[in-house]
């Protein structure tokens, strides 16, 4: 079992997804094994077992991506209706292309433009525009493909056309409807919603940030610890009444655990059969089968055997960074407990000192899982919040044992129309709620709160430390060890903090933000913004979820510039959230002085900025064409923004610019239209790299197979963020070095091109 949830469990490392000629070798290959290697054998047909159901599980995309497809099927989400467009997950009964009607049960994102009264339980008929899954991709940021992946969605579609054919909704939409209506009159009750039903629609940039932050985002998840402790009240209701009707033992223990696992299917119902709920049900049934059996089994089998299912059913979910979080926290605890509970001698204290030692295991328990998780949280997040230890003593017990059990039993009279004791209940809830939110907002506006992956080298070394003696402890190694353990963090401080790079050095990051341009220039610990990026949704920016969070990442202390080459919305949509997070920046525009010509110098590298200073017809007057160039160098190498200009911009620069305008990297204009990047302009720049910033499957096809032909002529190397997400350049002293995300950060198949070859534009 083990070996073939290894076989699963390799579904994190693919770089392609192999095809079912190569599972079915696999299979083959495992029969050979299975006598004389069983457990190569078991890891192949694990491995096989995975290839052939991922394939299965994409089997409808090709049908899905045909042109002006119609599809029928049923919102399995809570539709999330913005300004512009209705945005829910929809599960499909068949796929009509035109000429067949397929049968399906394939998951999608529907995008639904316009203003539409849709609930979660509606079937609907819809003729749409499907695109494949795609995400941006920089460092830092959240990876929203992965994420649509690990939920089961095989592709995103647009609506063109739509209709309801059945109105029923079900339980979830009405208790969101009902949500809805008392909203009003309850400050917190979108974090109620998020408690009771799973609802976190209406959290916002703020709120996401205090609960990272503070380390508590967890506890606003219905997941195994809010389903493992409702499971555990009905068990303490349910178990001596049955025990009173049912006197045979075996039997009462089985009506008993089969009512509980009723409660956790009824409330991962209320969720949505959200997939960290499902994971906890199974977890629940495993441990209640035991049970069942009255067989005493260790709670690392449980989680083993857990897995083995969850690779079963749809091995896709260990895609889910919650999986992991929720696992290793399990496993610390688990840990933790036991070896406090070894050292703990409880018998003798009187009621305050074992509240003292309860009250320090429970905060060594805190600590131990910050140090358990810092590791794979920084993975996932790009750092770890310090302060969750004190955080998570003061919200656990108040939201499990106050506001989930008030909550619910709130909701439950407001079903019942008993509204005096749901208002008080609400009431209750919400008070606390509020209190406890302003106590981790307060909390999460210190410095050092929260620390990045670039942190300081001593935090990780110190981190490493203390796993190490964990480690040790629990197979009670010698002391001598825990001295080797002692100097080699020393040792590995002392190194780490001692490496340092040229101070020469420097590197442009291109990041991945869509249709529009964002780079941020990093030396040493300082940076400058270069474009700032569009909007993202309705209420949020580019440079909100991706720029700040990457500067974040990259642990740069001081932004001193922000330049923006022209006033379009995809460059400078987020100049405001920059300034609010960098109020001392100066910013420079298009629109000042020292952009007709103008240079500084920063850090020891020279910049110098121009726009096309001549006359240009009045048609060509645009915004675009005024776009200020900025050029950066030093001795190690050259880069040149160039904004969005055109041809005629271009040919005023051509006969403007002489050859310190030269570059080893450009930043090509305008996205790669076939309105710029004209032959005399690559010339005179004459760049060994072009980087052109793009939406994937974007609907203007740029960059322009035109464009590419022409760099190609030029011997120069064009790099696409719309392929391969953020693209890094270090100016070393041997050259520009250039990485990417898609293929060499993160080179995995969830992370690649999910249209496989199916997608026509």
């Amino acid at each position: 079992m083990l070996a073939m949830t290894a076989g699963f469990l390799s579904i994190l490392l693919w770089p392609t997804l192999p095809s079912y000629w190569v599972a079915c070798s696999f299979l083959v290959l495992a029969i050979i094994l299975l006598k004389t290697h069983h457990l190569a054998a078991s890891f192949i047909a694990g491995l096989s077992i995975c290839i052939i159901s991922i394939n299965i599980h994409f089997t409808d995309l090709k049908t899905l991506l045909t042109a002006n497809s119609s599809i029928k099927g049923e919102i399995v989400s809570l539709p999330v209706q913005g300004k512009h467009h209705n945005r829910f997950y929809f599960e499909l009964s068949q796929i009509n292309d035109g000429t067949e009607v397929h049968k399906s049960n394939s998951r999608i994102q529907v995008i639904w433009p316009g203003q539409h009264k849709l609930n979660q339980g509606q079937r609907l008929a819809l003729t749409i525009k499907a695109k494949p899954l795609v995400g941006l991709f920089n460092q830092g940021t959240f990876n929203y493909q992965r994420f649509l992946v690990s939920n089961n969605v095989i592709a995103t579609v647009s609506v063109i056309d739509g209709k309801i054919i059945a109105d029923s909704t079900n339980l979830r939409a009405q208790l969101a409807q009902r949500f809805d209506e008392v909203s009003d009159n309850y400050k917190s009750m979108r974090f109620m919603r998020a408690l009771v039903i799973g609802d976190k629609r209406y959290f916002n940039q703020h709120d996401w940030k205090v609960l990272q932050y503070t380390g508590t985002s967890h506890l606003f998840a219905i997941s195994g610890l809010h389903l493992g402790f409702v499971c555990l009240m009905a068990m303490m209701i349910i178990r001596p009444l049955i025990r009173m009707c049912i006197r045979h033992n075996h039997l009462a223990t089985l009506c008993i655990m089969g009512c509980t696992i009723f409660v956790g299917v009824f409330y991962s119902l209320l969720a949505g059969f959200s997939y960290p709920t499902v994971r906890a049900l199974v977890m629940l049934i495993v441990a209640s089968g035991f049970v069942c059996l009255a067989q005493r089994v260790a709670i690392f089998q449980i989680i083993a055997i857990t897995l083995f299912i969850i690779g079963l059913i749809n091995p896709l979910g260990f895609l889910s960074q919650g999986l992991w979080l929720s696992l290793f926290a399990l496993i610390c605890v688990v840990t933790c407990s036991k070896w406090f509970a070894r050292r703990a001698q409880l018998e003798r204290m009187n009621f305050q000192n074992r509240a003292m030692q309860w009250l320090g295991q429970l905060l060594k328990l805190q600590l131990m899982l910050v140090i358990g998780l810092c590791g794979i949280q920084m993975l996932f997040f790009g750092g770890v919040s310090l302060i969750a230890p004190i955080t998570n003593i003061v919200a656990v017990p108040v939201i499990t044992l106050i506001v989930l059990p008030i909550g619910l039993l709130a909701t439950l009279c407001d079903q019942l129309s008993l509204f005096q004791l749901s208002d008080w209940g609400f009431h209750v809830t919400d008070t606390v709620l509020t209190l406890l939110f302003e106590l981790l907002t307060w909390i999460s506006n210190a410095n050092f709160v929260w620390q990045g992956i670039a942190a300081s080298r001593w935090i990780v070394s110190i981190i490493i430390s203390f796993s190490m003696i964990l480690i040790l402890k629990i197979v009670n190694a010698k002391y001598s060890l825990y001295i080797l353990c002692f100097i080699m963090a020393i040792v590995f401080g002392l190194i780490s903090n001692s490496l340092h790079t040229d101070v020469k050095a420097w590197r442009v990051d291109f990041l991945d933000v869509g249709h529009g341009n964002s780079s941020v220039i990093q030396k040493g610990n300082r940076a400058m913004v270069i474009d700032t990026g569009n909007v993202l949704g309705e209420h949020s920016t580019m440079a909100q979820n991706i720029v700040i969070p990457f500067i974040a990442q990259r642990e740069i202390a001081h932004v001193d510039y922000i330049m923006v080459t022209h006033h379009d919305s995809d460059h400078s949509a987020g100049l405001k959230s920059l300034l609010e997070r960098f109020p001392l920046a100066q910013v420079i525009t298009n629109r000042d002085a020292i952009c007709n010509g103008g240079s500084f110098e920063w850090q020891g590298l020279a910049i110098k900025l121009t726009k096309a200073l001549g006359k240009l017809p009045k048609s060509h007057e645009t915004e675009n064409n005024r776009s200020c160039l900025i050029h950066i160098q030093n001795e190690f190498g050259s880069a040149l923004f160039s904004g969005d200009i055109e041809r005629r911009a271009e040919k005023l620069l051509v006969n403007q610019l002489d050859k310190t305008w030269q570059a080893q990297v450009l930043q090509v204009p305008h996205h790669g239209s076939k309105t710029s990047s004209s032959v005399d302009f690559i010339n005179l720049v004459s760049p060994q790299f072009a980087i052109v910033s793009t939406a994937s499957f974007n609907q203007w096809h740029f960059p322009a197979s035109l464009v590419i032909s022409r760099y190609r002529r030029a011997s120069t190397k064009l790099i696409n963020t719309g392929e391969v997400g953020q693209i890094t350049v270090d100016f070393r002293q041997a050259g520009p070095y250039i990485i990417n995300y898609r293929r060499q950060r993160s080179p995995f198949w969830y992370n690649g091109d999910l249209s496989f070859g199916h997608y026509q534009r």
